[in-house]
């Protein structure tokens, strides 16, 4: 680590403008002292030939005036001004070098926490996303968060931890390492850089304070890019006998890149308990297995459905059922049909027929054997023949006399819990 030199871009800073002062042709003090006089004799002609009360009216304008067009200069460069003084401070406050941080238009970040590695996206306006190591993920806008597990079909929100409420930098970068204890506002505004040192070939200011917390004190570390101002990477360690042991690090990967806006996308199809539709209707015999199960259970009307549910029709007599999936999808089996409900969107045609009937501005994935795909928009009709989908054009005589009942028609009904269901 080396000592902070405060003194070597200011060197720079008057070299260059002693350069530029010797550079700089001298003015004409003649020329300056005629202009000068103009104007006064111009000024006091103007504002004799003017009854008093006027010229108080045009002093007042024109104080107004130049009071408006010095805030229109400070309007447009007060934020350049600020990020200058900021990037000129040789050893600013942790504090506004965390404000600055989360204010960039947007961050890509590491964690590491508990073994785990974890990618991170932040944007100015708040948004976050970060990607779990088993596939979930975390995306929080607006002091929201929804927790999704997409093979579950899952989305549950509530309150954002990593947000600050009515604050104007509402990120709270220190609330991504999940710590026990979080250094105070100011704490971290009395906190300076207390030596420097070069890390992943950056030039880093080191920032060091301890937090208490109920379990011993915690201590952080924080890198800062010496030419930027901005973090570099945030750590927290526990101290022991022999070595600290490390709770979490946080490591900037990339600043203001730009983030697809499907990273920041909650699908209108996930729901908080993940089904993905439920039945609506049967005639005859219909079952279902559930994923990871073996046995085969009588359908209910209205039974629930999850991601990787099997459901078959039998083969002999009027089966069908008429599924209703998430976002208005519809499907009606045929006698003797086997599907796999995917996702909500991707349903895998195994055995049978079935119709399809996709809402406008939405598309479903019917998959086949041998990875056959088709994107099914509107209202199809398909059906397996010889482990390969084929489309029907006409409706089927089983199709019409399934939509031609009432519910009226049946005179009781079979109910089944299924895996808990």
């Amino acid at each position: 680590m080396n000592p902070i030199d405060d003194d070597r871009d200011e060197q720079q800073v008057e070299a260059f403008l002693s350069a530029a002062a010797r550079d700089a042709a001298p003015p004409d003090r003649a020329f300056l002292e005629r202009l000068r006089q103009q104007s006064t004799d111009v000024f006091a002609a103007t504002a004799n030939s003017l009854p008093l009360r006027q010229r108080g009216r045009l002093m007042t304008a024109r104080s107004l005036r130049l009071l408006a067009a010095a805030a229109a200069v400070l309007f447009v460069i007060g934020p350049s001004l600020g990020w200058w003084l900021f990037v000129r401070d040789a050893n600013p406050a942790l504090a506004r070098v965390l404000d600055n941080t989360v204010r960039a238009g947007s961050l890509h970040c590491q964690l590491a926490r508990g073994g785990e590695t974890f990618e991170v996206w932040t944007e100015a306006t708040g948004r976050l996303r970060r990607d779990n190591p088993d596939g979930t993920y975390q995306i929080a806008a607006n002091g929201q968060l929804w927790r999704i597990d997409e093979k579950a079909n899952r989305a549950v929100s509530g309150q954002s931890p990593y947000h600050r409420d009515k604050a104007e930098t509402p990120l709270d970068l220190f609330a991504l390492l999940e710590l026990p204890a979080e250094p105070d506002r100011a704490r971290l505004a009395d906190t300076r850089a207390v030596a420097q040192a070069e890390r992943d070939g950056v030039e880093c200011l080191v920032y060091h304070l301890e937090v208490p917390a109920e379990e011993g004190p915690i201590e952080i570390e924080a890198l800062v890019n010496r030419r930027t101002k901005l973090l570099h990477s945030l750590q927290a360690k526990k101290p022991g006998e022999d070595e600290a042991k490390p709770l979490a690090r946080l490591d900037v990967l990339a600043y203001n890149q730009v983030i697809p806006e499907e990273k920041f996308v909650v699908r209108d199809t996930l729901t908080e308990d993940g089904r993905v539709g439920k039945v609506a209707d049967v005639q005859g015999v219909v079952s279902v297995k559930p994923v990871m199960h073996t046995r085969w259970t009588p359908v209910p009307t209205h039974l629930l459905l999850k991601p990787g549910d099997w459901l078959r029709t039998d083969r002999r007599g009027a089966n069908a059922a008429d599924v209703r999936l998430v976002k208005r999808t519809r499907l009606i089996l045929g006698p003797g049909t086997l599907i796999e409900i995917v996702k909500p969107d991707q349903v895998r045609l195994l055995e049978g027929e079935l119709e399809i009937r996709v809402p406008d501005g939405a598309k479903v994935e019917l998959l086949g054997p041998e990875k056959q795909s088709i994107a099914v928009k509107g209202k199809k009709h398909y059906r397996m023949d010889r482990e390969t989908l084929v489309a029907v054009r006409e409706e089927p005589r089983w199709l019409k006399a399934f939509k031609g009942k009432t519910s009226d028609e049946s005179i009781g009904s079979l109910i089944a819990r299924v895996d808990g269901r």
